[in-house]
């Protein structure tokens, strides 16, 4: 092959010298050079290019080990190195066998164990070998035991309910057969067919048998029921049994329509209900409820009725028959025969207790009652009530009287009635004729006492010899009309609605009311003793002396005329007014200009003045009304509208004294739309007016004496308002305080402003210029409180301060950052209330602002907890979100991302602030991993290494290694450093020679691994 002269400096020529040797050559092929010869390279040595193209030997490489690369540096002579539990490397001549850790170890997915008993469960012992239970024998599971391994065992079923079959693979689970009673079954493993059942406690059930038709299991007190069919009574209830039937009869048609005969009835009565009830709707005379026809014998009686208490027969009769009644008796007078009665009742050998016909009746209607005449052809006895609304007619000169005395009562033929002994009579009296007394002066009177009322024929007079007593409420009055005279027996008054009268005297201890005393109703009295006569619609006493007439008109209207009554000593001038000693001057008096009161003392029923009387339908009233016009052309020293003076003297004790009260009272059902104890409506129109007061409170000093407690306006408690209650309503203009004022508490001589409760503003109370408090919902104010700044408190506790160094949250805490949050469980909680589930929703932050050297203000960054996924959970993802330069108020570069998960994202380069550089590790070095995962040592001498403290957790760790400038330094390693293969690995020894050491630490050992000779 020929390339002939390649200039070296030209690389196209270079290139096309490169693709001839290519073309001859081949990738392939296997040339022979018979004059190449290389020397300098060490026997059995791999070769490499050295710099300059200079072919180079690696050395002589024993067995495993092979070259392995190193950027920018020499391939390494080195032996492929496993994992610690996990791959196994064996070097041999020319050949390196990799394999897995036998056993592998539960910790890299294996189960630690080289063996397994054959057909066991097997069991997870944490990071130790797998645990085999054993071989597992028929229906054997493995049940778990807390805290321990499970145990191979069998179901076993509760005694009387479950069965367990053990077989190979399988498990029956079955119920008891057959389930006793107790756990919800029969007890039984069959029943006969078509068999009732009976239960016997906890027995199996009992089969009745199958029934046969018509028959029921009839109960036995103690005993199973019996299955039997019904009986019936002979000629009452006939019973027929079929096949899921029973009919039962009686022996003739009963219903409501059908014709039923017996030979007799008997209804014995014995409770209080009807013994029979017969509702006949018949519509003709000729249709009976009930019938009763005699035969051709001799029949004591149709109908029989027992003697019971209540009797013994009802029958209801239509209404719409002529003739209504329980029992109706129609006897044609016309027809053939007429001899005897409608109803005869026959006694025989009675007694005297023993009445023929009796009839009790309970109510107000009539035992009795006889529309046409009732004729008694022998003695009549009636022990109730008669009411006659015909006539009673008994024979001429006929008599009515008693057993004892039958002729006590004698009617005349004229009608004139004698009686001959004393008329007793416990009720009322009608008579529209006269009742006259035979003999002169006789009398009325009580059983057989002497008479209490005479009747006096001489002198024309009625004598009462005791008193006249009628019963309660009794009355006295003209047939048909209202009584005149009223008993009144609750009071004990005697009311009269008419006129009453005397032509003689009336005696009277008590008082007489004329309750409608008028002008036309005059009472006219003649009195032998002194009395009174009460009108008590006006509430007034007018006295009768001895022998005076009261003749006149005493009306409102009238002008009476009396000869002794004596106003000589009233002043001119003063309003007369009646003592006890007659007329005299009252304090009241006119002046001829204004009424003047003075010289009375106060009482709660004798004021000063009075003003009285009833205001309806009017615009307005008013009870005191000053309308004076003050003409100033003069200059005037005052003038007073109302003025109170009044002077209290003397040593007696006064409960109160006002000036001006007004207790007025609104008892209207209809609405008032302003009810004003006091208003005072002043108007200005020209002039000036220096002090325009509307109400002016100005006591004057003491002059002596002593008082306790002075109050300027005292209102009493406001608290009837349904809508509101100001104690002081004030419109628009300030309040003034001219000194220190107390709420709902004692005011204090400190405070301008004593408060029991809270203040409720809009905006903030300013007190001297300086000092304020404001308040925010409902706990918790504050107040200035000097160097200290401004507290809230909540219930007399600190909860945050503000002050020159910032704000502190906390009970007493003094900041000393712009914010700072003290307590037991300082949290500060950003709560986003929008209800959403988007990735990245619900949002809260935490955001940094700043402002550049042009006071332009950005935002630097923000940390941000938000929702992670779009579901409807929980979960929460946090992120750090830096501005990059130009963002403006919304960072965009998002640094770190933490999952719920529990994953973190760097989103950007995660590097370390520097190397821990430990200097000089001369005989001993100790690292710190907790100063630092990166790490170096300069071994300045065989140095023994120490790892402490340790990293608080599993950990990736690096330890570079420098050898000094002597170099062939050697290392000792803590007993917690495990190595790939179990032996350490040979550092290199070169003059500064540099060993990059890597560790896992997982939280107990660490485990290294070597990458070596870094030139």
């Amino acid at each position: 092959m020929n390339l002939g002269f390649i200039n070296s400096e030209d690389p196209h020529a270079v290139r096309r010298a490169f693709q001839t040797i290519q073309g001859g050559l081949g990738y392939s092929s296997s040339p022979i050079f018979a004059g190449l010869t290389i020397t300098g390279l060490t026997a059995n040595s791999l070769m490499y290019s050295a710099s300059g193209g200079v072919v180079t030997s690696l050395g002589a490489a024993t067995n495993g080990q092979i070259p392995i690369g190193s950027t920018g540096a020499v391939p390494v002579l080195a032996t492929i190195t496993g994992t610690a539990n996990e791959i196994d490397v064996t070097n041999g001549a020319g050949s390196i066998t990799i394999g897995l850790v036998n056993p592998l170890i539960v910790g890299k997915g294996g189960t630690g164990a080289a063996t397994l008993t054959d057909h066991s469960l097997l069991v997870g012992s944490g990071t130790d070998a797998v645990t085999a239970l054993g071989a597992a024998t028929n229906g054997q599971l493995p049940i778990g035991s807390t805290g321990a391994d499970p145990t191979l065992a069998t179901i076993t079923g509760t005694a009387n309910e479950i069965e367990i079959t053990n077989g190979a693979g399988s498990i029956t689970i079955g119920l008891v057969d057959p389930l006793i009673v107790a756990k919800g079954g029969t007890g039984a493993a069959t029943l006969t067919d078509h068999s009732l059942l009976v239960g016997s406690g906890t027995d199996a059930v009992t089969a009745l048998g199958a029934a046969t038709n018509g028959q029921l299991p009839i109960g036995s007190t103690g005993a199973d029921p019996v299955l039997a069919t019904l009986t019936g009574t002979a000629n009452q209830v006939n019973v027929t049994n079929d096949a899921g039937s029973i009919t039962l009869s009686t022996p003739q048609n009963i219903h409501a329509t059908a014709d039923v005969e017996f030979q007799s009835l008997l209804i014995d009565q014995d409770t209080d209900a009807i013994g029979l009830n017969i509702d006949s709707e018949a519509t003709t005379a000729a249709n009976y409820g009930l019938q009763c026809v005699t035969g051709g014998g001799a029949i004591a009686a149709l109908i029989s009725c027992g003697a019971t208490a209540n009797g013994a027969f009802y029958a209801g009769c239509p209404n719409n028959q002529s003739y209504a009644g329980s029992f109706v008796f129609v006897r044609d007078l016309a027809a053939a025969s007429t001899d005897g009665s409608v109803v005869y009742i026959y006694q025989d050998n009675a007694g005297d207790d023993q009445p023929a016909l009796e009839i009790l009746q309970d109510g107000t209607g009539y035992a009795l009652l006889a529309t046409g005449n009732v004729r008694f052809d022998g003695d009549a006895t009636i022990t109730g009530t008669t009411t006659y609304e015909g006539n009673i007619v008994i024979p001429d000169a006929g008599y009515i009287g008693s057993a004892s005395d039958t002729d006590a009562i004698q009617i005349e033929a004229d009608g004139d009635v004698v009686v001959s002994q004393m008329l007793a009579v416990t009720g009322d009296i009608q008579v529209t004729g006269n009742i006259l007394l035979m003999a002169d002066r006789g009398g009325l009177g009580y059983s057989d006492n002497n008479p209490m009322i005479v009747f006096d024929d001489t002198n024309n007079r009625v004598e009462f010899v005791g008193n006249i007593m009628l019963a309660d409420d009794g009355t006295i009055g003209v047939a048909d009309g209202e009584p005149s005279i009223l008993f009144d027996n609750t009071d004990g008054q005697v009311e009269v609605t008419g006129i009453l009268t005397v032509s003689s005297n009336i005696s009277a201890t008590g008082t007489i009311t004329a309750s409608n005393y008028t002008a036309a109703n005059l009472l006219t009295a003649c009195a032998t003793n002194a009395g009174a006569l009460d009108f008590s619609a006006a509430s007034k006493t007018l006295t009768v002396e001895d022998d005076a007439v009261v003749s006149q008109d005493y009306s409102s209207d009238a002008s009476p005329t009396f000869a002794g009554l004596d106003l000589t000593n009233i002043t001119d001038g003063n309003i007369p007014y009646m003592s006890a000693s007659g007329f005299a001057d009252s304090p009241i008096s006119y002046n001829g200009t204004a009424i003047v009161s003075g010289g009375n003392s106060y009482s709660a029923a004798n004021p000063s003045i009075i003003l009285t009387g009833t205001l309806s339908g009017a615009n307005s009233g008013h009870g005191f009304t000053d309308e004076k016009s003050l003409s100033l052309d003069d200059n005037t020293k005052g003038y007073a509208s109302f003025d109170a003076y009044a002077e209290i003297s003397g040593s007696g004790d006064l409960d109160h004294y006002n000036s001006f009260q007004a207790r007025s009272e609104y008892k209207s059902t209809g609405t008032i739309d302003y009810f004003r104890g006091l208003r005072v409506v002043d108007k200005v129109y020209d002039g000036t007016v220096t002090n325009y007061i509307h109400v002016d409170i100005a006591p004057r000093s003491k002059d002596g004496g002593t008082i306790t407690n002075e109050y300027g306006l005292k209102i009493a408690s406001i608290a009837q308002g349904d809508t509101l209650n100001y104690a002081i309503y004030t419109g628009n203009g300030y309040v003034y305080f001219g000194d220190n004022v107390g709420i709902g508490t004692a005011i204090q001589s400190n405070r301008s402003l004593s408060l029991a409760g809270d203040i409720d503003v809009g905006d903030c109370i300013y007190i001297g210029g300086t000092r304020f408090m404001f308040k925010e919902g409902t706990n918790g104010f504050a107040h200035n409180a000097g160097s200290d700044g401004i507290r809230f408190k909540n219930a007399n506790t600190e909860k945050m301060r503000i002050n020159a160094n910032g704000v502190g949250v906390g009970e007493g805490v003094d900041p000393v950052t712009q914010v700072e949050v003290v307590g037991t469980s300082p949290y500060v909680t950003l709560h986003n209330s929008t209800s959403e589930d988007g990735d990245g929703g619900r949002e809260s932050r935490i955001i940094a602002r700043g402002q550049q050297n042009g006071d332009e203000e950005t935002v630097l960054g923000y940390l941000e907890f938000a929702h992670d996924g779009a579901a409807d959970d929980e979960k929460g993802l946090f992120r750090v979100l830096l501005n990059d330069g130009d963002d403006g108020t919304a960072p965009s570069l998002t640094a770190l991302t933490c999952h719920s998960t529990g994953e973190v994202k760097f989103h950007q380069t995660v590097y370390f602030a520097s190397e821990v550089d430990n200097g000089d590790s001369g005989a001993a070095d100790t690292i710190d991993w907790t100063a630092g995962n990166k790490q170096k040592s300069t071994l300045t001498g065989n140095c023994t290494f120490t790892f402490s403290p340790e990293p608080s957790g599993p950990s990736n760790l690096t330890l570079k290694l420098k050898q000094d400038d002597t170099g062939s330094r050697t290392v000792t390693w803590p007993g917690d450093v495990k190595w790939a293969g179990g032996a350490a690995p040979t550092l290199s020894t070169g003059a500064n020679d540099v060993d990059i050491i890597s560790f896992y630490y997982d939280g107990t050992d660490f485990y290294g691994q070597a990458a070596l000779d870094f030139g």
